[in-house]
């Protein structure tokens, strides 16, 4: 019987734990009865909320919120060869007025997500407009004492001029 006890107990932690997934407003996880039992799907599902948050941060433009996502060692890589560390970036990130995000592909491993994505995006980075068509990208996320935040992105779209 205290066997039962402790698999009941740590199924419905693992439940909390996936039910308090660190995403805000609209982002926040579904509620742990609606919650994929499927790894593969709940690593999806994850995927998705976190790439839509990242995206969502850079259109509202809230730094302090995009402070708090990306990881103390955050670095992205764009097309144009240029990198940014976590203050560079939070310096210079780029303005997002309108994103669509499609064909979403996840894998993962105990707290960390890949994911690879198209996103047709209205962008700007130091002023200038990138194109509007889907363009590839490359977002890696790793769950930290519990908080998800984004490690690593590649950007893969050059200005539309």
């Amino acid at each position: 019987m205290p066997m039962l006890r402790r698999s009941q107990a740590i199924a419905g932690l693992a439940a909390l734990c996936v039910a308090v997934l660190p995403v805000s407003g609209a982002l926040a996880a579904p509620p742990a009865k609606h919650l994929p039992t499927n790894p593969t799907k709940l690593a999806n599902l994850r995927g998705q909320q976190l790439v839509h948050k990242f995206f969502v941060l850079l259109r509202t433009d809230d730094n302090h919120a995009l402070a708090n996502f990306l990881a103390p060692g955050f670095q992205i890589q764009r097309a144009t060869g240029t990198h940014l560390n976590k203050r560079q970036y939070l310096a210079k990130h780029s303005k997002v007025v309108s994103f669509r995000i499609s064909n979403l592909h996840v894998t993962s491993a105990p707290h960390l997500i890949i994911t690879t994505y198209n996103v047709m995006a209205r962008q700007y980075i130091d002023g200038v407009i990138y194109k509007q068509t889907p363009q590839a990208r490359l977002s890696v996320f790793e769950q930290i004492r519990g908080q998800w935040y984004i490690v690593a992105h590649a950007f893969f779209s050059t200005p539309a001029a």
